[in-house]
């Protein structure tokens, strides 16, 4: 499963961008990848309230239905068109070209590197809170039955936003909406932090919404600069980022919450991920505004 993720990660978006581009359709890629991702939470929260039950019934089921599923994504990439291809004058070695596009993007792009701090310090926000909200949930009185149900009705919420997200992006600006992004990731932690009923799970929704904008319009503008023929490498090379960041930074917010309790860490989190986010955030603004897109 590992390996299938690490082949596919960046190569989908990557192929709606070029079949969107193909039909002279690019500028509606944030819309797009909203929808695809709302898509695919609605089926994670349908696939969440499912499996529980499908657990009872014998601890296979959930594996075996996964066939059929798989077959019908090999169905799909089998159904595929190539769209005309660019012919390569790059004559360097494909190890060596990996290199040239690491390195163009962490170091020589600085569009390209703001858009992935900005990328790698909202992700880290939502992510983080994930592995905490059981815990949270658990401290707050609320029976184990309905963490199922609430994570579903949380991914319905994060596929609402998503489809939301390209509409959202044309009224305000994807800077604005980046921004509020931002903001939420203090409101979120510092309401987790402060609330001691169970409602203050209301808070988790900020997080949902965090994630369902700002993964399509952070998409759409490494895209835009990306080199054509590498959008998926570029895709690839964020995502490889965000999950080694998390696993610096896990370990030690997992002894703070040990440590020092669960509200202190929530506190803590809200000053340093919401900081952070605030950080990249203006340079990812100071990138745009130096180096203006061609």
């Amino acid at each position: 499963l590992g390996a299938a993720s690490a082949f596919m990660s960046g190569a989908d978006r990557a192929l709606l961008w070029v079949s969107l581009e193909t039909a002279g359709r690019s500028d509606r890629y944030t819309r797009w990848d909203g929808t695809a991702r709302a898509v695919s939470q609605t089926s994670e929260a349908l696939s969440a309230a499912a499996g529980g039950w499908l657990y009872t019934m014998g601890p296979r089921w959930p594996f075996w239905l996964q066939v059929p599923s798989a077959a019908l994504a090999l169905v799909t990439a089998a159904m595929l068109r190539e769209t005309p291809r660019r012919p390569s004058v790059d004559p360097r070695s494909h190890a060596r070209r990996a290199l040239h596009i690491l390195g163009f993007t962490l170091w020589h792009h600085r569009r390209l590197r703001a858009a992935l701090a900005l990328n790698v310090a909202l992700g880290l926000s939502t992510f983080v809170v994930i592995w905490l909200i059981q815990p949270y949930m658990q401290a707050r009185g609320i029976p184990t039955a309905w963490f199922g149900p609430l994570w579903a009705g949380a991914h319905i919420w994060l596929a609402a936003v998503s489809l939301a997200s390209g509409r959202v992006a044309a009224a305000l600006g994807a800077r604005a909406s980046l921004l509020g992004c931002c903001l939420l990731v203090l409101v979120g932690y510092a309401g987790l932090a402060l609330s001691h009923v169970a409602w203050g799970l209301a808070f988790y929704l900020c997080f949902m919404t965090i994630r369902g904008l700002q993964a399509p319009i952070l998409a759409n503008v490494m895209q835009q600069d990306a080199p054509a023929e590498d959008r998926a490498s570029v895709l690839s090379i964020a995502a490889l980022v965000f999950r080694l960041s998390f696993v610096v930074v896990g370990p030690p917010i997992g002894a703070l919450v040990d440590r020092a309790g669960m509200e202190t860490a929530l506190g803590v989190l809200a000053v340093v991920l919401g900081a952070l986010a605030l950080l990249t955030f203006s340079g990812f603004v100071r990138a745009h505004h130096a180096t203006p897109r061609d």
